[in-house]
């Protein structure tokens, strides 16, 4: 499983990544991974923490049990972490999120070509 551990407001967390994570936020935003995407660019300070609390969530649901604090909570944290949206956790999780997206993608071959184009 796609998992990074990440420490934000002095605990330690577990952050899923993963397609039962992707499947998990696509239902509850209602976004498709595009528009998912486009929202992290347009509004970052309401996305971000949603989507890492999202993936925290996810990942205490997998172990039974629940999490003690909301979006809100995860939205203070980013704030008081150093650099905010550009602290070591949160670029850390988004590394990990975006690899998560794109390891499978199969890396597209050179066309092959014969030194000849068409006119």
């Amino acid at each position: 499983m796609n998992a990074i551990d990440l420490t934000i407001n002095g605990q330690k967390l577990n952050f899923s990544f993963g397609l039962g994570f992707l499947g998990e936020i696509i239902d509850k935003t209602g976004l498709d991974l595009d528009e998912l995407n486009a929202k992290l660019s347009s509004n970052a300070f309401k996305y971000i923490p949603l989507v890492m609390f999202y993936s925290a969530e996810y990942s205490k649901k997998r172990i039974g049990e629940s999490l003690d604090f909301t979006q809100y909570d995860m939205a203070d944290w980013i704030e008081q972490e150093e650099g905010a949206f550009s602290s070591d956790v949160v670029l850390k999780f988004f590394d990990g999120f975006t690899k998560s997206l794109t390891k499978d993608i199969p890396k597209s071959k050179p066309s092959k070509s014969t030194g000849k184009e068409k006119k």
